[in-house]
């Protein structure tokens, strides 16, 4: 059986069997297609559903701050410019500059729709 649009794929697949790590973009298709695939179907996966995917009122006036604020403060402590308890920090201040109004608003949507 032949699925339009994966030869490229599968060729690409084959070129990294014969040759490991010559071409990155082979590297690439192998990992997202055999080893990425071979991971989500394995036995000890648990899925979760998602738990909202809208955006609330909060979202639209300071997500980009709080965004800001994480890309930041991960970046400081991976760079090891600020110790991994610096996360508690971030945290808190995630909540306070609009993070948990977010996650309150989150909670009553899923509230008034049933969702658990």
């Amino acid at each position: 059986m032949k699925i339009p649009g994966y030869k490229s794929a599968f060729e690409s697949v084959q070129k990294y069997l014969a040759k490991p790590n010559t071409n990155w973009a082979d590297v690439q298709t192998y990992q997202s297609r055999i080893v990425g695939t071979r991971a989500a179907v394995a036995d000890n996966i648990k899925y979760v559903p998602v738990s909202f995917y809208g955006q609330t009122k909060t979202m639209d006036s300071k997500w980009s701050a709080l965004a800001k604020l994480e890309v930041e403060s991960i970046v400081q402590i991976i760079m090891g410019e600020k110790p991994v308890s610096y996360f508690d920090n971030f945290a808190s201040q995630w909540h306070s500059s609009g993070g948990q109004e977010i996650l309150d608003e989150i909670a009553d949507y899923r509230a008034k729709h049933g969702m658990k």
